[in-house]
């Protein structure tokens, strides 16, 4: 791909606990793709301006950077990661909120500050190489121009938008209003989420990060999740819904004899990859349904029964390739994957999907069925008209066979119907033929009438 994207194999860290399927899946049977220089997008002296005006620097955290993921079943997945340190949970809440912002509420603004910005800075700066300095884009400025330039003011949206304008040409499109916002909150170690003081303002954060909520959202209750969580241990607490995931993780208290527990270092950069590859599985899990879905609605409205087979098919390779039961023998990845799975109803959307591929199937071969008995139907009417017209045929010509040379027959009969004659007039042979065959055709058509009939009851 153009614009500093590259294709490689996803970093090992994602892959080494997957089993092999979803190490596959993952790697080998799709696509996955890092931005080679996150920060011409994301530099050093990067501030977001939240609510009211308040503004916390902004940085690529150790690890991270921008990350394309791509799958044959047509669904992908753009990960930027991003931090802000030491933040009071109510900016950090009002953070998620604003960043995932793509339409109605106000979006929070990043801004690449300008040298010309820090006063003292810039009047130390030789005026040689001031002039070499380009100046400020302006607001309105194509976003190219602003988005990690100093200077430049932006969005989060907008650089998606950039980062996606290659693959519009090839038809891709956004299925969601907002971004989905996959948080991990750190703690130090006085912070136990088994504790009850703990639990009480741990359960209202925890929802509001997984729901992507407002600052000044009512929240739930204290201590209460309103999204389906887990407590993974006692210092990691992870909630996941349809916007987004959370997980709050805290320190493990420091061993006898040191500062600091080993492990602390590590767990925020663990948590961030390792968790965040069943919740990308479930996340691509949705989408895929929710793609399906609306694939299924249309081919609906459009009553075309043609292209079901090839979405029954899709939604088959799928289940096989991509709705895996089971991606990790690590017992606290595959919980956090059912988790995940859980927050996004992916079970839910699966049976609705199949169900109504099922539908649409029933519904097809009940169409099919009325068409074909509507085809027997006429074929029976004709076949009953052509049996009439047979019928009537031989016995009219039975009549000719017995009258056409019968003298003896015609005398009889001249005798039978003389009274019925008008004086002075005869009927002649061939009017006597000609009206016997029509007698006896009639004759025919109703013995054939009356057949069918007493035939149909008896049936």
């Amino acid at each position: 791909m153009s614009g500093g994207w590259t294709r490689q194999e996803p970093p090992y860290f994602y892959r080494e606990e997957l089993l092999a399927p979803a190490r596959a899946y993952l790697g080998e049977d799709n696509a996955y793709f890092r931005f080679a220089e996150p920060a011409s997008l994301f530099p050093q002296g990067l501030f977001a301006t939240l609510s009211d005006g308040i503004v916390v620097p902004v940085k690529i955290p150790s690890g991270g950077g921008l990350e394309l993921f791509v799958t044959h079943d047509g669904v992908g997945i753009l990960a930027i990661a991003l931090s802000v340190a030491d933040v009071s949970t109510r900016i950090a809440v009002d953070f998620n909120y604003r960043l995932a912002r793509m339409s109605s509420a106000p979006a929070a603004t990043l801004h690449v500050r300008h040298p010309s910005e820090e006063e003292s800075r810039w009047s130390r700066i030789p005026q040689a190489d001031r002039d070499r300095i380009r100046p400020a884009p302006a607001v309105d400025a194509a976003p190219r121009d602003r988005i990690g330039k100093p200077g430049g003011t932006f969005t989060l949206a907008e650089v998606v938008h950039f980062l996606a304008e290659p693959l519009e040409t090839a038809g891709a499109r956004p299925v969601q209003s907002q971004l989905s916002i996959y948080t991990v909150a750190s703690f130090d170690s006085s912070v136990v989420f088994d504790n009850e003081s703990c639990i009480a303002w741990g359960g209202p954060l925890l929802s509001a990060l997984a729901q992507v909520e407002e600052p000044t959202h009512a929240g739930s209750r204290a201590g209460v999740v309103d999204v389906p969580n887990a407590l993974m241990n006692r210092c990691h607490w992870a909630a996941a819904g349809i916007l987004g995931a959370a997980q709050l993780i805290a320190d493990q208290p420091a061993p006898e004899g040191m500062d600091h527990h080993p492990f602390d270092a590590e767990r925020i950069y663990r948590v961030r990859g390792k968790y965040f590859v069943p919740y990308l599985f479930a996340l691509i899990q949705r989408l895929f349904l929710n793609c399906m879905g609306a694939e299924a609605g249309a081919l609906a409205r459009s009553r075309d029964a043609r292209p079901l087979r090839m979405l029954r098919t899709s939604l088959l390779e799928f289940g096989i390739g991509g709705r895996l039961s089971q991606i990790s023998s690590r017992q606290a990845l595959h919980r956090y994957y059912r988790l995940a799975q859980e927050g996004f109803d992916v079970r839910e959307a699966w049976g609705d999907v199949r169900n109504a591929l099922s539908d649409m199937d029933a519904s097809n071969i009940a169409t099919d069925v009325a068409n074909n008995i509507r085809v027997i139907t006429r074929v029976q009417h004709a076949a009953h008209a052509l049996e009439y017209v047979i019928i009537s045929v031989y016995f009219a010509h039975l009549w000719h066979m017995f009258a056409a040379d019968n003298m003896e027959l015609y005398a009889k009969a001249l005798n039978w119907i003389k009274p019925f004659i008008p004086p002075n007039r005869t009927l002649p042979h061939g009017w006597f033929v000609a009206w016997g065959v029509l007698l006896f055709g009639a004759i025919g058509w109703l013995f054939a009438f009356l057949f069918t009939r007493v035939r149909g009851s008896h049936e």
